[in-house]
């Protein structure tokens, strides 16, 4: 079973709409050995979606509010609950697929670190694709 880019985006928040434009683009990327600039697009899929919290004394990155009220709409009761925790996780995920990110791209100019290789963008792209996959399926739940 592959995951794959989906192929309507109506009904979707327009944090997911832009990450999905993102994708595509850096899937293009791939295609044409530009392994570098398909995980500066996929950091940009990342960027859409996401946005800084506050917590203690750190900045962290979380899921925008706007996908996550789309997706805990879709739920009540026990099942919000369990969703509300498995987006929290999910939070953990970004984080860790965009230090990764940046070991190749640097975050705020968009140096490259050093060339990554086609297997670098490839299981970038595709933990990417994941996780945008998913809260797509959530969101139309």
């Amino acid at each position: 079973m592959g995951v794959k880019l989906p192929e309507t985006t109506e009904g979707l928040p327009e944090p997911l709409i832009d990450a999905i434009k993102a994708l595509k683009a850096a899937f293009d990327d791939i295609k044409n050995l530009d392994f570098a600039n398909a995980i500066i697009k996929c950091r940009s899929a990342m960027e859409y979606i996401t946005t800084h919290e506050k917590r203690g004394d750190k900045n962290v990155k979380v899921i925008r509010n706007e996908v996550k009220k789309t997706i805990l709409s879709r739920y009540k009761g026990a099942a919000e609950n369990a969703y509300t925790e498995v987006l929290n996780t999910l939070d953990e995920t970004i984080r860790d697929i965009y230090t990764m990110m940046s070991r190749f791209v640097h975050l705020d100019s968009n140096e490259i670190g050093f060339n990554p290789r086609m297997a670098d963008a490839i299981y970038i792209c595709r933990q990417t694709l994941g996780i945008i996959d998913y809260l797509v399926e959530l969101s139309r739940a």
